[in-house]
């Protein structure tokens, strides 16, 4: 039996955010952690799960495993978004991995602030896009010594370069819900960069 258009629509848009939710729930930092250090990375330095943290825990080796997981995670979930539904699917599927990396089902969604698993998912939406946002962290990084600084300007610059990339506002609104997401997760970081107690790079 064929399904009509709308509701074939509807369900490839209900395995696209499900999909990714899960994808951005698979707990890269702490499985790496676990496996390298037999250690909850949740309990050493910040706490968090991500790339930066383990890194400064664990060293560069385990830092660059936890990196590469977490954008593929965002690679992942807006690849299937994008052969579904096109490109608004593959940001929608993007917003949902960076939220399932932010508040992950498998850790009692207690996560990461998602700058690494947003940055792979925009790389599978516009390459250019993603080049443009690594240069500025990357920039900011090196003028500051500052990656949570880095991290902040380098999402905060995404709707702009989406609404160049694609004129689209769904597209660019899914940009920005994405920054308000990696915005609110760094709020630690910025109270830190306020008060200039912020931990430095190097």
């Amino acid at each position: 039996m064929e399904l009509a258009p709308g509701w074939e629509t509807a369900l490839r848009w209900g395995v696209v955010l499900l999909v990714a939710y899960l994808v951005g729930s698979v707990p890269v930092g702490y499985s790496v952690a676990r496996w390298l250090g037999r250690l909850d990375i949740r309990r050493y330095g910040s706490g968090n799960v991500g790339a930066t943290n383990v890194t400064r825990v664990m060293g560069a080796r385990a830092g660059a495993l936890v990196l590469a997981g977490d954008v593929a995670k965002g690679a992942v979930a807006a690849w299937v978004g994008l052969r579904l539904l096109g490109v608004q699917g593959a940001v929608a599927g993007g917003l949902l991995a960076v939220i399932g990396h932010s508040w992950p089902v498998f850790l009692r969604f207690s996560g990461g602030k998602g700058v690494a698993t947003g940055l792979g998912a925009v790389a599978v939406i516009s390459v250019p896009v993603a080049v443009a946002m690594v240069a500025i962290w990357a920039g900011v990084v090196l003028a500051t010594r500052y990656v949570s600084l880095g991290s902040i300007i380098s999402a905060s610059t995404a709707p702009v370069w989406l609404w160049l990339a694609f004129r689209d506002w769904p597209v660019v609104a899914g940009g920005v819900l994405m920054v308000l997401i990696i915005a609110w997760r760094h709020q630690s970081n910025v109270r830190r960069l306020l008060s200039g107690s912020e931990h430095r790079s190097y």
